[in-house]
């Protein structure tokens, strides 16, 4: 019986020997999926794009090959995402399979794509159904090659056609191992030049390791001034984590991420502006069974919920901490509206444990060991009147 172009890419996602699949449901991205999923005690669908595509991320970040599974339309969803994994690269093999519904049978608008995919500066390949074996297979091995995302276009129609060739598999090595490198890893407006370097001297063909490395400041005291005092607020919280045996720590673009520099050394990496908890959730899906995710209260109310949310239906162990004092501490302090956080973890509240003041060295230690102790998501939120 002659493979659809789906199963054609099902055929290539196994034998490149990739461990974590995403998606959200889409034409033709459905029927790679369902293809793709059998045996995966893992898998499962998430619900929106942005999301599933930093799950994949973190896990290509942490060594473990991964394909996301997607529309054109939801890779639009997800760019901020695919931006992140630019800046900061990736370990094992990260490869989107994007469909593209070309005559909008089942999508509301038309979405051009050549130009969005130059934009974004995702490199990308476009493959027929007789094509798409060979073009997801090698976009594995160019992604390790680069440490860099790669993106496989294919027509959704031709995923649901039958091949008209026969496939002739492959198989590939192991993938490289995750190494800790907080100037790559953590995305911060302090490193943006030096990962724009680094990123083009992948995408040239050159060795990132001919970019001339930035000296880590130390924490706080080698931070912006107007950071410093509540760097310090936080100091009682890291003093207390640095003593936690942890597989993987993802931060927030916030000031709490900054104590993955000296001498804290405390968070691993930071994806896009809310983005903490499903980056924490790849690293999980990638074998760091003790993951934490720390997030700011004005990025968690953004996208907080939405990491939460898979979390809970891939009924990932997560340690999440939220800092809440009350604003937006790194873009001007814009203030986080009056009962906001407690309305986005409404639905988590068993899981909760609201420190009221988190200078208190005894209340914030207390937090960390029952989080510790018991199984299953916990968050900790953390106050600073």
């Amino acid at each position: 019986m002659s493979l659809s172009g789906a199963q054609a890419v099902a055929r290539a996602i196994s034998d490149a020997r990739c461990d974590v699949i995403t998606h959200v449901p889409g034409y033709g991205a459905s029927e790679v999926y369902e293809a793709s999923r059998a045996g995966r005690v893992r898998a499962t669908l998430s619900y929106h794009e942005e999301v599933a595509y930093a799950v994949g991320y973190g896990a290509a970040l942490c060594g473990a090959r991964t394909a996301v599974v997607i529309k054109k339309h939801g890779l639009a969803k997800a760019a901020n995402a695919v931006q992140s994994s630019l800046a900061a690269g990736v370990t094992a093999g990260l490869v989107i399979v994007v469909a593209d519904d070309r005559e909008g049978l089942r999508s509301d608008t038309i979405f051009g794509g050549e130009a969005f995919f130059r934009g974004l500066e995702l490199p990308c390949v476009t493959a027929d159904a007789n094509g798409v074996y060979d073009a997801v297979f090698e976009a594995f091995i160019r992604s390790e090659q680069t440490s860099l995302p790669q993106a496989v276009l294919i027509d959704a129609s031709d995923l649901v056609a039958p091949l008209t060739t026969d496939l002739a598999s492959r198989r590939l090595d192991l993938p490289p191992l995750y190494q800790r490198d907080v100037a790559r890893h953590l995305v911060c407006p302090l490193f943006t030049k030096y990962q724009l370097q680094v990123l083009r001297a992948r995408q040239q063909g050159r060795s990132p390791d001919e970019v001339p490395r930035p000296v880590l400041p130390t924490v706080p005291d080698g931070l912006p001034a107007p950071w410093q005092p509540t760097l310090r607020d936080y100091r009682v919280f890291f003093d207390a984590l640095r003593t936690v045996p942890r597989d993987f720590t993802s931060g927030d673009t916030g000031l709490c991420s900054l104590f993955g520099f000296p001498p804290y050394e405390a968070v691993d990496a930071v994806s896009y502006y809310g983005g903490a908890v499903p980056l924490a959730i790849g690293a999980w899906l990638a074998g760091r069974e003790q993951a934490w995710a720390l997030c700011g209260d004005f990025a968690f109310v953004a996208g907080g919920p939405l990491g939460l949310l898979e979390a809970s239906h891939r009924h990932a162990p997560l340690k999440v901490v939220v800092f809440n004092n009350g604003r937006a501490e790194a873009t001007g302090g814009q203030p986080l509206l009056a009962d906001d956080l407690h309305r986005a973890l409404a639905p988590w509240e068993g899981c909760v444990h609201r420190v009221e003041e988190g200078r208190d060295p005894l209340a914030v230690r207390f937090a960390i060991d029952e989080a510790v102790q018991k199984e299953g998501l916990r968050i900790i939120v953390l106050s600073y009147p």
